[in-house]
């Protein structure tokens, strides 16, 4: 329990967690002996002090230290694992290298051997003395800081006991006064010396890595060192020696083989060049059935020309058909508008009459029936004269009155005696009147009123009676207007002349034509559509009243197949014509029936009533004439009456018989007859009369009925039945979905000709594709290929050449010039040949004739010039002729001879390889031939004289067309196809585009039910679409006429085309003749070559067998020097890798250990900041238990700490250099166990490890001690 200069005081952890009664005792007991701690503190101060002084200098060197200092990378790191591995690899070959080097290392010991003795000595002097290692860590390190912090914290208590302040104690320990400032600093401290720490041990890590690596870079640098050494010399000093003996009789060799590289060189070249000929023969051949297979297309190009002109003729027919079809809509709807409208307005012209139009007035006449019926039972006021069956029955009643008076008169006057007679004067034959005893003046009087009465009846029946007379034509009449207003002849015979003449017959022919053109459209809509619609012609106009009356209903029932065929087409506008024609043949039906019933009418009142009424009117007048005679006799017998008596008896009776016989011969059959005529003709005649003129079933009611219905029904057909099947394409009046369909199938059709379509036939370009197409061949930028198959150029590099014709243009206009100038070229080169061939033949062959034309240029003159030569066969014949002199020359040469007969190698410049002049000429042939066909002669710039001539040809050929098509040309009426076919696409695009613009207008009518457009306005669009339908028809028809003349062109340019691969073929068939000629002269060639290589052969073969011997083939004395070479370059270049990397590793080293003092300095300086934060009494028992922790984990101690390392890695303890002694003290110490007699004993230990520290790591196995700084600041780790 006490202090000693050795030892600190006693410590005790756990007594602030003791009651305070305890704890105060121990504080008493402790507070003597506190004294040392104040020293302690000073010294400590004192110490920091200096320490503070050197920190500057600390801090600057470790900056330079960081800046020199170079991490391990992870690729450095797997670099060094790679190295180490193959180091570790090596090491087994170093091993042993080194257990064959050990003898030396035994027979000259190191100089570390005495130093080495004497720690082996020292060793085993202290072995009894030492006691032996722990099992394990005995803790005193790890004790270290926490009895330090524990000891802080006791004294601070002290203090507050001293100065009487109680300790703040909660039941679960102290409360915590510590400020939160110095908490964090300590807390910050702490962290930064760990996180130093883990720094440090990465670097340590770092430096270990490079250590052992220059420990293993050591040992493979003294392996080297001992590998080079001179004995590797000696080898390669023989093998130079062999290698000049060799070299000499190489040299006896060069002769020799340079003469048969040269040969051999040129069979190599004669070989290569057979090659060639082969491969220019397959060319040739491929070449040739290329052209023969093209050639043999031209069958087939023909019949897709010939199928073109039948697919345009089908496309014409369909064209014209549609045409057709487009200009008979125009014409039957522009007819049918016209004719309809016209219709209507005549009738409502004629027809009208007062009322605004045809329909008011048929309506008003009905109207009037009721009324007209009434006038003719009842009068018509303000016509007297009118007849009535009133009238009539009012005279039949008069007649029956009179009649009945006149028997009554007669049975009076039977009996009656004479002296009366006088009496009948004023009663008979009346008119009654009332005379009782009248005077004779009275008598006078009645008879004056009797014949005023009986003039009048006169007059009114002599009146009717002319009336009649006029009605039969007896008597002139003029016009009379009947019920309704209409004007006719009185007469009734002028009457029925006018009708049989004006109305009955024109409307009877006016049927029948119109009948005659129904039936033939009816029949043509019955052949399309399978409908049954009636044929009229024939029928009786009872017949036709009912069938007219119903026939539109029967062409409604008419419905059209979905086939768009011609036939069916026509059905629809005979339909449509048909319907316009039907009212007209309703209009004169109608006329025809009232002309009929009018003359019907007229016949029976002129063959019976008329007749009848003038004969019952006659007799009526006579009798009126007879009684106005009898007012005479009775004027006269009152003037003179007889004489009273039996004289005037005669007188009387005689007025007796005159007035029975008026009664009875005069007045009684008149009125008989009158009444006949009235019973039995004239009442039933205006009774049937006036029930005829009104009710359903009257004429009259059917006829205005029927003209009302016939105008309804034609405003009707014009304002919406036809509009509507024409908007609508002929969907079911008012059924909005069919015309829906409809419309949306006239759309597809129309769009699918401008879009394209496909079908079971396959695909139908439309017009828009085809306008891509004509596009595409105006656009120089196009790249795509010709897709017509005989305007494909199966020599271009893909194998068709450009669709676009500027393009074609371009590109043969410059093939053009270049097969120009190729063909210039061969034929100048030709020419020499043949004027070479004449003259070393002194004239035997004149090839004047057969010099093909030079100067040719790209233009109609050169292609003139060309086509000339071309057409006189001209290259052809020069090719037949070369041949013949090649044969003749051939069969006259002698053979080829190469170097001497003496059978010796060759030596110095040969002489040249002269030829005879018939071989000269035969190979002139042969290379005139090669630039006439193709051959073996293969030039890349150029092309043979045949087929540069032919592709010139063919490339302005190719303009041609092309600027024929692109543009009309004058003399050529077929050029301009392009210009022309793009104006009938634009119109016929245009065309479409506008029929489909048109149908939107369709749907919005049949949407609105029709009421969106006035029928007029539907007639104009249909009108014009269809118009503008059949203008661009009738454009493509002239179009498709103009483009079988282009296919019939297009047989011209097959022809051409077939001449081209014709004479392709003739060329490469040319091209093969020539082959075998270049075979032939090879043949000859190789011959000569192969003679005189055997020769040399022979020599060549004795002088190798020597060299054999000396420099063997399997191993050479090259082979030799080169491997002896290797070798010492080998051990060189190892010496001088090894001790480069030595020297590197070596220099990371030096770095490392710097760094690592450096950092060290750093933690310590750290460390003794947080030693002094940890000094401070307020801090004591005041620290959070995890930071508690983290400090005791730091083993912080004076002048040392410890770096515990995990189970599997080292753990470090750093002593200051400054601070070993005390450490020494320390370890002694603990090894003495505390006895004086140890710590003597241990002393010349202590002396020993002062003097070498690294001895320390005899006492701690596995253990080695690490040197960082030459000073007292530097550290022992």
């Amino acid at each position: 329990g006490e202090r000693g200069a050795d030892r600190g005081l006693p410590f005790d952890a756990d007594l602030w967690r003791k009651p305070p009664e305890e704890a105060a005792a121990r504080i008493r007991e402790l507070a003597g002996m506190a004294g040392g701690l104040q020293a302690e503190i000073a010294a400590t101060k004192e110490h920091a002090t200096k320490l503070m002084a050197e920190l500057g200098d600390t801090r600057a060197k470790l900056e330079r230290l960081k800046a020199l200092s170079r991490p391990v990378t992870d690729a450095e790191r797997a670099e060094h694992d790679r190295l180490l591995r193959e180091l570790t690899a090596k090491s087994d070959e170093v091993a042993v290298r080194e257990k064959l080097a050990e003898r030396r290392d035994l027979l000259n010991p190191p100089s570390d051997a005495d130093d080495l003795a004497r720690l082996e000595a020292l060793q085993k002097k202290y072995q009894g003395l030492l006691p032996p290692p722990p099992p394990d860590r005995n803790g005193y390190w790890e004790n270290l800081a926490a009895q330090d912090a524990s000891m802080k914290a006791l004294a601070s208590r002290l203090k507050d006991y001293a100065e009487g302040r109680a300790a703040q104690v909660r039941a679960d320990g102290p409360v915590p006064t510590l400020d939160p400032v110095v908490r964090d600093r300590i807390a910050v401290l702490v962290a930064e010396i760990e996180a130093m720490r883990a720094e440090t041990k990465a670097e340590l890590a770092q430096r270990d890595a490079v250590s052992q690596l220059l420990a293993a870079s050591n040992k493979t640098r003294n392996h080297a060192l001992r590998e080079r050494n001179p004995s590797v010399n000696q080898r390669f000093h023989t093998d130079m020696a062999k290698l000049a003996s060799v070299m000499d009789l190489a040299l006896s060799l060069n002769e020799i083989n340079a003469a048969q590289a040269a040969i051999k060189q040129l069979m190599d070249l004669l070989e290569a060049k057979r090659v060639k000929i082969g491969g220019s023969r397959l060319a040739n051949q491929a070449n040739q059935a290329s052209a023969a297979q093209t050639a043999a297309l031209v069958s087939e190009w023909r019949a897709s020309v010939d199928r073109d002109i039948a697919s345009d003729a089908s496309t014409a027919s369909d064209i014209a058909e549609s045409e057709a079809k487009a200009g008979m809509a125009v014409q039957r709807f522009t007819s049918f508008q016209t004719d309809v409208r016209d219709f209507i307005n005549q009738v409502n012209a004629q027809d009208s009459g007062a009322s605004v139009d045809a329909a008011a007035e048929y309506q008003r006449r009905i109207d009037l029936l009721p009324q007209i019926k009434q006038w003719r039972i009842n009068g018509k006021p303000g016509d007297p004269d009118a007849f009535s069956l009133k009238d009539l029955n009012d005279d039949l009643t008069e007649i029956d009155d009179n009649v009945a008076r006149a028997n009554k008169g007669l049975e009076d006057m039977r009996d009656m005696p004479t002296e009366y007679a006088g009496t009948l004067i004023p009663l008979v034959p009346g008119p009654r009147v009332v005379a009782n005893s009248p005077s004779l003046e009275r008598v006078r009087e009645i008879l004056s009123e009797r014949r005023t009465h009986w003039t009048a009846k006169r007059a009114d029946f002599k009146k009717s009676l002319d009336n009649v007379e006029e009605l039969l034509g007896l008597k002139a009449s003029g016009n009379v207007v009947d019920d309704f207003g209409d004007s006719h002849p009185k007469s009734l015979p002028a009457w029925r002349a006018a009708t049989v003449e004006g109305e009955l017959a024109p409307s009877q022919a006016a049927t029948r034509q119109y009948l005659a053109q129904l039936d033939v459209l009816a029949g043509n809509i019955n052949r399309a559509t399978g409908a049954r619609i009636p044929m009229l012609s024939g029928l009786s106009l009872k017949q036709l009243q009912d069938a007219i009356k119903n026939y539109g209903d029967d062409l409604k029932t008419a419905k059209f197949p979905d086939a768009d065929t011609l036939e069916s087409h026509a059905a629809q506008m005979d339909l449509i014509t048909a319907a316009k024609l039907v009212p007209y043949a309703a209009r004169e039906v109608i006329r025809w029936s009232k002309a009929d019933g009018t003359v019907t009418a007229i016949d029976e009142a002129l063959n019976d009533v008329l007749p009848k009424a003038r004969n019952g009117l006659g007799g009526v007048v006579s009798m009126l004439d007879e009684i106005l005679a009898d007012v005479d006799a009775d004027e006269a017998w009152i003037a003179n009456p007889p004489p009273s008596g039996n004289a005037g008896v005669p007188g009387r009776q005689a007025l007796i018989d005159r007035k029975s016989a008026l009664l009875r011969e005069k007045i009684l059959p008149a009125l008989q007859a009158a009444r006949a005529m009235l019973v039995d003709t004239l009442i039933p005649y205006q009774t049937k009369s006036a029930n005829e003129v009104s009710g359903p079933d009257s004429d009259y009611f059917k006829l205005y009925d029927a003209k009302k219905r016939l105008i309804t029904e034609s405003v009707k057909l014009y304002n919406r039945t036809m509009p509507w099947a024409l908007a609508t394409w002929g969907a079911e009046d008012g059924d909005q979905a069919e015309a829906a369909r409809k419309i949306a199938e006239w759309r597809h059709k129309l769009q699918k000709n401008l879009d394209g379509y496909d079908d079971a036939e396959g695909h139908h370009k439309g017009v828009h594709e085809y306008q891509v197409e004509i596009a595409n061949r105006k656009d120089p930028n196009f790249s795509g290929p010709e897709t017509t198959e005989h305007l494909k150029d199966r020599q271009a590099p893909d194998g068709a050449g450009p669709y676009s014709l500027p393009r074609k243009i371009t590109m043969y206009t410059a093939e053009r010039a270049q097969r120009a100038d190729q063909l210039n070229a061969q034929d100048a080169e030709i020419n020499e040949i043949l004027g070479k061939i004449e003259a070393r033949s002194q004239g035997k062959y004149n090839l004047a004739a057969l010099r093909l034309p030079v100067g040719v240029t790209a233009d109609v003159a050169g292609v003139s010039r060309v086509q000339t030569a071309v057409d006189a066969h001209k290259f052809q014949n020069l090719g037949d002729e070369l041949e013949r002199i090649a044969d003749e020359a051939q069969a006259e040469a002698a053979s080829i001879e190469i170097g001497d007969d003496d059978g010796t190698v060759p030596t110095g410049v040969q002489p040249p390889i002269t030829l005879a002049d018939n071989q000269q000429i035969a190979l002139w042939c042969l290379d005139a031939a090669k630039r006439l066909v193709p051959t073996s002669l293969d030039r890349p710039d150029s092309a043979v004289a045949t087929f540069a001539a032919a592709r010139f040809l063919y490339a302005d050929g190719t303009i041609e067309g092309a600027e024929d098509a692109l543009r009309a040309r004058e003399g050529k009426p077929n050029s301009g196809q392009i210009p022309k076919a793009e104006e009938f696409l634009g119109l016929v695009s245009q065309t479409l585009g506008d029929a489909i613009a048109d149908i939107p207008r369709d749907e919005a009518y049949a949407a609105s039910n029709g009421t969106t457009e006035t029928a007029d306005q539907v007639y104009a669009r249909k009108i014009r679409v269809y118009s503008s339908l059949d203008a661009m028809l009738l454009k493509g028809v002239e179009f498709f006429q103009l483009k079988q003349q282009w296919n019939q062109d297009s047989f011209k340019t097959i022809d051409r085309v077939k001449t081209y691969y014709d004479s392709l073929h003739d060329i490469y068939e040319g091209g093969q003749t020539a082959n075998d000629s270049e075979i032939t002269a090879l043949d000859k060639m190789e011959e000569a070559l192969r003679k005189t290589m055997t020769d040399l052969e022979d020599k060549r073969q004795k002088v190798a067998s020597w060299l054999n011997q000396l420099n063997p083939k399997e191993k050479s004395v090259l082979n030799n020097i080169g491997e002896d070479v290797s070798l010492i370059m080998e051990k060189t270049r190892a010496v001088l890798e090894a001790n480069i990397n030595w020297h590197e590793l070596k220099g990371q080293l030096t770095r490392s250990r710097d760094i690592v003092q450096a950092q060290l300095t750093q933690i310590d300086e750290k460390q003794s900041e947080l030693s002094r934060e940890l000094a401070s009494g307020d801090v004591q028992g005041q620290l959070p238990p995890d930071l508690v922790r983290r400090i005791e984990a730091l083993r912080l101690g004076r002048g040392a700490w410890a770096a515990g390392g995990d189970q599997n890695g080292p753990a470090s303890l750093v002593i200051r250099k400054s601070e070993f002694g005390a450490f020494i003290d320390t370890l002694i110490g603990l090894m003495a166990g505390g006895t004086q007699n140890s710590l003597q004993n241990l002393s010349a230990i202590k002396a020993d490890l002062l003097k070498n520290p690294q001895a320390i790591s005899s006492f701690i196995p596995t253990s080695k001690v690490l040197d960082f700084g030459d000073t007292a600041d530097g550290f022992y780790l």
